[in-house]
């Protein structure tokens, strides 16, 4: 009988655990140019997590320089989170993020493609504690 109690705690240890870990994906877009922003996990109250971010223009990869990535609060005034995110050779870029608090977050996005700036804000990331 103990065994199956401790085989019980470990699978819905494990259910938990696999909801609180699956990956999230985020898509915005201004006129022609979209992003989609992928986390490996939902994001977590000060817990610095990777972002990474890809870019389309009409259906097509494009190409982003000078990316940054503006994290605030729906409706807080607060410091500046802006963390330049790194190109990699794949046309997709990454950079860490850390939510300081629980709640609703947007993601402005802004770079340069073809000599043009471009910023889109990408809304309703929730917060968990």
């Amino acid at each position: 009988m103990a065994r199956i109690s401790v085989l019980v705690i470990i699978i819905m240890a494990s259910c938990i655990l696999g909801a609180c870990s699956q990956a999230v994906q985020y898509q915005a877009s201004q006129g022609n140019i979209s992003v989609t922003v992928q986390m490996a996990n939902a994001p977590q109250v000060n817990q610095s997590q990777p972002l990474t971010l890809t870019f389309q223009s009409n259906n097509a990869p494009l190409s982003v320089q000078n990316v940054v990535c503006d994290a605030q609060m729906v409706g807080m005034t607060m410091g500046s989170n802006r963390p330049m995110a790194d190109a990699k050779p794949d046309g997709s870029h990454v950079c860490n993020l850390l939510f300081t608090m629980e709640g609703e977050w947007m993601l402005v996005v802004t770079g340069t493609a073809d000599n043009q700036p471009i910023r889109i804000v990408v809304p309703k990331i929730i917060v968990a504690q």
